[in-house]
């Protein structure tokens, strides 16, 4: 019974829409079938737009890391992005480094601290360790003033762990309370900031090394 009435009510909507004019079966279709064709439209292309981002264009991260505090330039981000990558052997159809750059913490609570001046925006220090925590950055440059405040974290590795004591002999060092050596300063480098290197604990050895003779380059 449901069958023959749901095919009857299909013949009487074919019937009133043939007997229609042209003004009058646009006017229909808009009305009654406009909007669930936008909708299918929008989902179909963020189905599309999430496969080719996910699947045909995702690229994995070879490296990242995150600056605090410290202004470069636009040619030292390129110098340890696309530069880095090439370094490194990456492949840049499939490989990429990243590097979220200048960001900034206000450790001094005043809006007119200079640190500020240039900067990208804030960050909340709790947000910047959930994003060390959980990956995100496998190094960061920092500033005296945040590697104060967060060098303590337990979050950065020691440098010995990492990097051969041939190639930390070479550079002036950051030590923790605990004696640990975590931080590289970056005056002396190819980068040239009044900055520390730092490397989370989880970052692997090879990579690091290879970031540190990278940078050394004159």
């Amino acid at each position: 019974m449901a069958e023959g009435t749901l095919r009857d009510e299909k013949r009487r909507e074919r019937a009133k829409f043939s007997s229609m004019n042209k003004e009058q079966k646009i006017s229909y279709i808009k009305t009654y079938y406009l909007g669930p064709i936008v909708v299918a439209i929008a989902v179909l292309m963020f189905v599309i737009w999430f496969i080719l981002e996910t699947v045909v264009f995702h690229k994995e991260v070879l490296l990242s890391g995150c600056t605090v505090n410290v202004r470069i330039s636009d040619e030292t981000k390129s110098y340890l992005t696309d530069g880095l990558l090439e370094y490194l052997g990456g492949d840049s159809k499939k490989q990429i480094v990243n590097l979220n750059a200048d960001n900034y913490v206000d450790y001094s609570k005043d809006d007119s601290a200079p640190y500020g001046e240039g900067m990208n925006g804030y960050m909340d220090q709790t947000m910047l360790f959930t994003q060390i925590a959980a990956g995100d950055f496998a190094y960061m440059i920092l500033d005296e003033s945040a590697l104060l405040n967060i060098g303590e974290s337990e979050y950065f590795g020691a440098l010995e762990d990492v990097i051969n004591e041939d190639i930390l002999e070479k550079y002036e060092l950051y030590y923790d309370v605990s004696g640990r050596a975590v931080g590289i300063n970056l005056k002396d480098t190819v980068i040239n900031v009044d900055a520390y290197l730092v490397f989370a604990t989880f970052t692997d050895s090879e990579l690091a090394e290879s970031l540190v003779r990278y940078i050394a380059k004159k």
